[in-house]
């Protein structure tokens, strides 16, 4: 628990002072733990009076924590319980809100402390002695805060290691003593003889990306996509600033070469196919989110496709490896796909995703988005959309940020809920029926998977095995920008389909070897 402030400790003896300074003590942390005001007779040993106490003529009226949004943390006084999540160990910036209230114009310095302690704090291990030092930022102020200048708020970034599950905080703008009186109890959130706030940070694991290059060999070029470090560089930095996640670990399997014609998206499909059959081979992590790039010399308007199924198995995408943002978008787009989201509506996007909250605003962030890499806020009302849509220019939905981290938690390594996931390996083998667009099937290879498939709905199969029929039930993997998709049907593996006939989406379709 955070001590009281200067108020409440005014009322202990200076013995019992000296104490809890002691016991307390964190740098430049006396007006936190009431030190600060202690008047100390002739010739009295006792700690320091802080140099800064609470500034006169400002008011704290806002504090919010910016990741890829905005995440309210009080508002006018009142503490705000937002449902946009904050991700632990993630570097994060905290904008101060004021305004000036002593009706002065003249220029005003003063300094921000950013108290942080959580149980959860470990100190590093080259400094064992270390505490949960106070983050102090000092810098001019003007008449008031604005929301969408971020020149107008004090702005203090919080290091991705103080960013943790049950911590409390408190916030105060302080001035020098010697210019202030100290008792401006609207400088300070909580206020001083309240009980520090709860900062309600969540934990979940990283992003693991494991990108496999496709040497595409269907026209004899053998053109490689781009994996150079510039462009590493370029996914590392879309990810982790547009997904839920504390960082991204992205690993480049060896060359997978390919005579797949990958140039229409009837092609997107083949490879997408072969692709799933490579990650059963591949020593493929549960929590992996496997993704294809290649470069076919240009194709018929697709740009990726990917999986929408829900098993481990199931989390492959394809798309374009060429050089530049384009493909890396793509590419943040589609392992949205793989993490089971559809699309946002927005700019024709089919399959949309009709809870989206907000379908008369096509694909709106519905609140303040803030990218680190460039420093800059966007306007909700702007043009900024869901990287889920086809709009652009893109960035990351309150709705999509919210069902992202709600995914991972339970799909990532770091969290409780990953531990289904990774339970021993089942090793089922399916049959693999594949549904064209145009309603036709053709069989492909039987797949052994690891974990049982969930796909996105079930569907009951009458098959022929060994001259018998029997009823089954498949699940079908969809695509995500094509009609059709996978049928996956489960067999025993000394057993083979050799026909399948079943209803779907009013079509009553049949299929032999």
């Amino acid at each position: 628990m955070l001590p009281q402030l200067e108020t409440v400790m005014k009322r202990f003896s200076v013995m019992t002072l000296g104490v809890i300074a002691l016991g307390t003590a964190t740098t430049g942390c006396n007006t936190f733990t009431g030190a600060g005001d202690l008047e100390v007779g002739p010739g009295t040993a006792g700690p320091t009076p802080d140099p800064l106490v609470l500034a006169d003529g400002v008011e704290l009226t806002g504090l919010a924590v910016y990741q890829a949004l905005k995440t309210p943390l009080m508002e006018d006084g009142a503490i705000v319980n937002s449902d946009i999540p904050m991700v632990a160990n993630r570097k994060s910036l905290l904008r101060v809100f004021y305004e000036r209230t002593d009706g002065s114009s003249e220029p005003k310095t003063v300094t921000v402390r950013v108290h942080l302690e959580s149980t959860d704090w470990t100190p590093p291990a080259d400094d064992p002695e270390a505490e949960q030092e106070p983050i102090d930022i000092t810098s001019p102020i003007g008449p008031q805060s604005a929301e969408g200048t971020l020149g107008s708020t004090i702005n203090v970034v919080i290091p991705a290691e103080r960013m943790l599950p049950n911590t409390e905080f408190r916030v105060e703008i302080l001035q020098d003593r010697e210019e202030a009186s100290g008792d401006n109890d609207a400088a300070a959130f909580p206020a001083p003889d309240d009980m520090p706030a709860r900062l309600r940070v969540q934990t979940v694991g990283p992003l693991h990306l494991r990108l496999v290059p496709i040497q595409y060999n269907a026209d004899g070029s053998g053109r490689l996509p781009d994996t150079s470090d510039a462009q590493l560089a370029r996914y590392k930095t879309a990810f982790e600033e547009m997904y839920p996640i504390p960082e991204v670990i992205i690993t480049v399997d060896e060359v997978w070469p390919s005579d797949i014609p990958a140039n229409t998206s009837g092609g997107f499909s083949q490879l997408l196919d072969a692709l799933q059959a490579y990650r059963q081979t591949a020593n493929a992590k549960p929590y992996e989110y496997f993704y294809g790039i290649f470069d076919p010399g240009g194709t018929d308007g697709i740009a990726g496709l990917a999986s929408l199924g829900g098993s481990p198995d199931s989390r492959v995408g394809v798309g374009l490896g060429t050089t530049g943002n384009s493909s890396v978008n793509t590419a943040v787009h589609e392992v949205g796909h793989e993490h089971q989201r559809p699309h946002s509506p927005g700019c024709g996007a089919d399959g949309a995703d009709m809870e989206w909250p907000r379908m008369e605003d096509e694909a709106s962030l519905g609140t303040w988005g803030y990218s680190a890499s460039s420093g800059t806020l966007y306007d909700p009302e702007g043009e900024r959309r869901d990287f889920m849509s086809y709009c652009g220019p893109e960035w990351v939905s309150d709705y999509v940020w919210q069902k992202l981290f709600a995914q991972s938690q339970t799909t990532n390594p770091a969290t409780v809920g990953m531990a289904k996931m990774l339970l021993p390996a089942q090793d089922k083998r399916y049959a693999r029926l594949k549904i064209h667009p145009d309603g036709s099937t053709s069989w492909l290879s039987d797949l052994t998977l690891r974990y049982e498939a969930e796909g996105l709905e079930d569907v009951e199969v009458d098959v022929t095995i060994d001259g018998e029929t029997v009823a089954q039930r498949g699940t079908f993997y969809g695509y995500d920008h094509v009609d059709g998709g996978v049928l996956y049907i489960p067999v025993e593996p000394d057993h083979v389909i050799t026909d399948a006939a079943f209803s779907f989406h009013g079509l009553t379709l049949q299929a032999s070897r």
